[in-house]
């Protein structure tokens, strides 16, 4: 080996361990290799942010802007209310729900599809008096499978399509992913419906994932607000400054007959108001001698707290949330979205100390107490997904015909001529923005900006280990391991190591990584490299060994009240599925 492959191995080494520590962001472990395989001189600086203008990631972030158009065009809200039609037969019933979502996969990306159909398969387990468990990690597995169908459906498609050009100067088509996708697929998705959901732990229906509320009445208490007291005619924001550093926060105000819940800063108080609020003793003490408010003799009852306008709700936060990292008292919820934040629970335990302070993480549960109005927007907004099937409107509806059409034109454009996806796509984005179903806001805020930068900087990265030779050396050792074994044992010997890669780094990068190896070991034993730039695409979008694999699994640990060995229970027969059947269909279909 040259110094130039022990260094690209050993930065590849090092960004794959630390994608798997897991404690940073996996956009800025991805930045931290290609910023040190430049400074080594293993990417020229005039191609240092190459990636960013790749193909690839121009059209990942241009289908991110289309499913979240689609996703709120209340198209979907249609086949979801269809879907609750047929609950008398439990297997039958999940086969339908999870066809459906890996179709919407197809189209769309998988988190957005999953994020249409998380309320309906809560409800729809409550309603047969089953455990959520039951459903939800079928229907998470169902939205992976449906993204291999086509070029669209995730990101890997993309990323080995591009590839496929780089080697051969074409690209692979929409519908090249079809056979061995929708082959997949379709097995997959009878193992979820009729066999895979019996290796899930079964757990008592009344099992929660967050605290019972009445929990939360023996920390809540009444301050009234005397006469001459100097916070008389002035705006709440007064006394929310009082309560900051404090495990305290304000419900509602009772004023005379009428209740205001989830009150903002900008309430005016008047005398006699009665303040609801909740906290630790000695907190709630402070505020009374600090704000010289009346403790009124009266026991909050939680029923108290919702109205026809205000009730209480649980979510979930999404992979892109501005939540993340970020605690209820930093964002202001309170004040800014006139949201209270009752309990938190992450992975099936409930969090209650210093609730306000605690950190949120992508998946976590949260129990929020807020107003009916405009409830879908600020939910949109900060990038909660709502886990009850409620009359929210996620967002405004979409002028739903429009969307479809414009997306099913660029579909066809794609399919039938020689344009490429990137420039297609790009296009419909801009045909949303101009009949204004995409505002600005939306542009920015659908795309996923950490995915755009692992992939930016990935793919200089990825080039540092073919122009070295490294690529090749990889490839030679695994053909040197395999001992001239049949081409179908070198095929499914891809599929798994991409499958394992995968359950512990973000699936693009896997694809990145894996797609120059597999090229290599094609042209070294010349065969067609599309049957191993296929492998690695399927072993890519299949994670299914835990929930660190892919946003669509993460999101429904907590709902779904999961451990992280649930995952392998089931995923691992799945696993051992899709080799089966991916191995035969590619030597068919590509050799």
């Amino acid at each position: 080996m040259t110094l130039d492959q022990y260094l690209i191995t050993g930065i590849l080494l090092l960004t794959l361990f630390l994608f798997i520590l897991n404690k940073w962001r996996y956009d800025l472990v991805a930045m931290f290799a290609l910023v040190v395989a430049t400074l080594l001189g293993l990417v020229k600086q005039t191609d240092m942010f190459s990636g960013f203008g790749h193909p690839a990631v121009i059209t990942v972030a241009a289908i991110l802007i289309i499913s979240h158009a689609l996703q709120y065009s209340g198209a979907l809200e249609i086949v979801t209310n269809w879907l609750r039609r047929f609950a008398k037969h439990p297997s039958l019933q999940l086969f339908l729900l999870t066809g459906l979502v890996a179709i919407c996969s197809g189209f769309m990306n998988n988190v957005g599809a999953l994020a249409l159909f998380l309320p309906v398969t809560i409800a729809l387990a409550k309603r047969r008096k089953k455990h959520p468990g039951s459903m939800l990690m079928p229907v998470s597995f169902a939205s992976l499978l449906g993204g291999t169908v086509t070029l669209i459906g995730t990101p890997p498609n993309i990323i080995i399509s591009a590839y496929r050009e780089q080697y051969v100067g074409s690209p692979f088509t929409m519908f090249d992913f079809t056979p061995l996708g929708l082959a997949v697929t379709l097995i997959g998705v009878v193992y979820l419906a009729f066999i895979g959901w019996r290796f899930l732990p079964k757990r008592d229906v009344n099992e929660t994932t967050v605290e019972s509320l009445a929990t939360a009445s023996e920390y809540m208490t009444e301050l009234r607000i005397p006469a001459d007291n100097k916070f008389i005619d002035r705006s709440l924001y007064r006394i929310l400054k009082l309560c900051e550093g404090e495990e305290i926060q304000i419900l509602s105000i009772i004023r005379g007959h009428r209740r205001i819940l989830a009150p903002t800063q900008y309430e005016i108080l008047h005398e006699n108001d009665i303040l609801v609020v909740e906290g630790q003793p000695d907190a709630i003490q402070q505020l009374l001698d600090d704000a010289d408010l009346q403790m009124v003799d009266a026991k909050v009852d939680t029923q108290t707290l919702t109205s026809e306008d205000v009730s209480i709700i649980e979510v979930v936060v999404g992979p892109d949330s501005i939540m993340i990292g970020r605690s209820a008292v930093g964002l202001n919820l309170s004040s800014n979205y006139g949201i209270n934040l009752m309990a938190i629970s992450r992975r099936g335990q409930s969090i209650r100390q210093r609730l306000h302070r605690t950190i949120l993480r992508a998946g976590d549960v949260l129990l929020l107490q807020t107003g009916e109005e405009g409830l879908g927007q600020r939910l949109e907004y900060l990038g909660c997904l709502p886990l009850a099937t409620r009359h929210i409107s996620l967002g405004k509806t979409r002028k739903m015909w429009t969307t479809i059409g414009i997306f099913a034109v660029a579909i066809l454009v794609t399919s039938l001529t020689h344009l490429s996806s990137s420039l297609t796509f790009t296009a419909a984005v801009g045909a949303l923005v101009m009949t204004k179903i995409v505002n600005l806001r939306d542009l920015y805020n659908s795309v996923e900006w950490p995915i755009i930068v692992l992939l930016g900087a990935m793919i200089p990265v990825g080039g540092a280990l073919e122009s070295t030779g490294t690529t090749k050396l990889i490839a030679n050792a695994i053909i040197d391991v395999s001992h001239g074994a049949p081409i179908y044992v070198l095929l499914a010997i891809l599929v798994v190591i991409s499958m394992l890669l995968s359950d512990v780094i973000n699936n693009a990068a896997t694809a990145v990584i894996m797609a120059p190896i597999g090229a290599s070991i094609a042209a070294t034993l010349g065969y067609p490299i599309e049957a191993f730039l296929m492998a690695v695409c399927i072993g890519s979008s299949c994670t299914f060994l835990s929930p660190i694999g892919h946003q669509s699994n993460l999101l429904v640990m907590s709902p779904g009240g999961y451990r992280f060995s649930d995952y392998a229970r089931m995923g691992v027969w799945l696993d051992i599925l899709v080799v089966l059947i991916a191995v035969p269909v590619i030597m068919w279909w590509w050799m």
